[in-house]
């Protein structure tokens, strides 16, 4: 849906509900960039019934229009091996996007592999793969391998590292790493969408509690890029909206204070990994869940007339191969990768896929993509034994053909009831 789409939607619907119909009529004059309407504007406006019946009429009709063309889009990840077997497999519906990740603060380090972008200083492919612990990773591989799907590629700039530093990117240090971004964007066949700053009130990406700052790095990222790069691309905000951070944290945050601005955001993101009234089994203090902190996006999106991806979704603690759910870790459930109790394909459905769907549905006026993570976390050394990042279990679908055929059933209606809905 276009952006001029969007803003005429939102006009209607404060028609529909104000009936203010003459503040409708002077922004659709305006070709729906018109500053707002003064008291004495309103006053001295005049406009009949007749006429305003055919205004709201004419733009609930375009209003329609734009409905008709909102899609929604299935994106997998979040490395290489992931997405291939995805595809081996055939198990499952088409994806139109892929995610991958960089790290911003070594792009033009060689010691690194270029820290998964997938080419050198130079501009050119490389075959290297960054390995966090979390899975071989080469963006550009990725892109060559997917050629017609969308990129959803996160950057870290966290200050997790000895020279990684945000005032360093605000002082210019690291130009040459953005103007390295920039010449990725340029390079690879297809749009890309940056999730800068991904999971930006996460209690584990360090340097980010200092949303000031992380605001300022956002913009002067986006900016940069803007003046560098000669290809369009989006940049994407997201939230962890995860209540393990609230525990970590101690409190209930406010995801307003790190929005870098309406000129420099163009997607709201969030992260699903659990389901989304799920409690903790060892606090007696408990700030939120994860619905509540999923709407807390989904809210502030519909106020800025922004779409929604649900940017990394996957459902933690679940073993898809082997039908049975884990405790994640002791500040939720308790000791991490012990079993919590043997499940079958249906039960595991209806606990964490069908809510995630039911809340796709229940906001498809904003959420347009989803990213599913499709790999087998327990098998890599971030995510696998001894659990110190708590335990993500094996969340791949082609594990068993229930979670397959519900899977496909689902996915193909919420696409038919994009191209449908009035």
């Amino acid at each position: 849906m276009s952006e001029k789409q969007r803003k005429l939607l939102s006009v209607v619907r404060f028609a529909i509900f104000q009936y203010n119909c003459k503040r409708l009529h002077y922004i659709l004059k305006k070709n729906v960039n018109a500053k707002p309407l003064t008291k004495e504007k309103f006053k001295t406006s005049t406009i009949s019934l007749r006429q305003c019946a055919f205004i709201v009429l004419g733009a609930c009709l375009y209003a329609g229009e734009a409905f008709a063309e909102q899609t929604f889009e299935l994106f997998i990840g979040q490395e290489l091996k992931a997405v291939r077997d995805y595809k081996r497999s055939q198990c499952c519906e088409d994806f139109s996007g892929v995610t991958s990740y960089v790290g911003l603060y070594g792009l033009l380090n060689e010691e690194t592999a270029f820290q998964g972008l997938g080419i050198d200083s130079k501009g050119q492919a490389i075959q290297a793969t960054a390995d966090w612990g979390g899975g071989k990773t080469n963006a550009f591989t990725m892109a060559i391998e997917n050629p017609t799907a969308t990129m959803a590629l996160a950057v870290d700039f966290t200050e997790s590292e000895e020279g990684h530093s945000i005032d360093g990117i605000l002082a210019g240090k690291f130009d040459p790493e953005i103007q390295q971004l920039a010449t990725f964007i340029d390079k690879t066949p297809q749009e890309i969408m940056l999730r800068l700053g991904y999971e930006f009130d996460g209690a584990w990406n360090k340097g980010y509690e200092d949303a000031p700052r992380y605001r300022a790095a956002f913009r002067y990222i986006t900016l940069k890029l803007r003046a560098l790069a000669k290809t369009e691309f989006k940049t994407v905000w997201q939230a962890s909206a995860s209540p393990i951070d609230d525990l970590l944290d101690s409190k209930r945050e406010q995801i307003g204070d790190w929005y870098p601005g309406d000129d420099v955001v163009d997607w709201l993101a969030i992260s699903w990994f659990l389901t989304p009234s799920d409690k903790p089994s060892k606090h007696a203090v408990f700030f939120s869940n994860q619905a509540v902190l999923a709407d807390e996006v989904i809210d502030l999106a519909r106020l800025k007339n922004k779409p929604v991806m649900i940017a990394e979704a996957s459902p933690q603690g679940f073993d898809l191969l082997n039908l049975r759910r884990s405790h994640i870790g002791p500040v939720w459930d308790g000791d991490a990768g012990v079993l919590d109790e043997q499940l079958g394909a249906e039960a595991i459905w209806q606990e964490w896929f069908e809510p995630l769907f039911t809340y796709i549905e229940k906001n498809r006026d904003v959420i347009e993509i989803l990213a599913y993570i499709n790999t087998h976390w327990d098998a890599q050394p971030m995510w696998g034994r001894p659990y110190a990042n708590g335990y993500w279990g094996d969340t791949r679908l082609q594990n068993n053909p229930t979670l397959v055929k519900r899977w496909n059933e689902r996915i193909k209606k919420i696409k038919m009831d994009s191209k449908t809905q009035p």
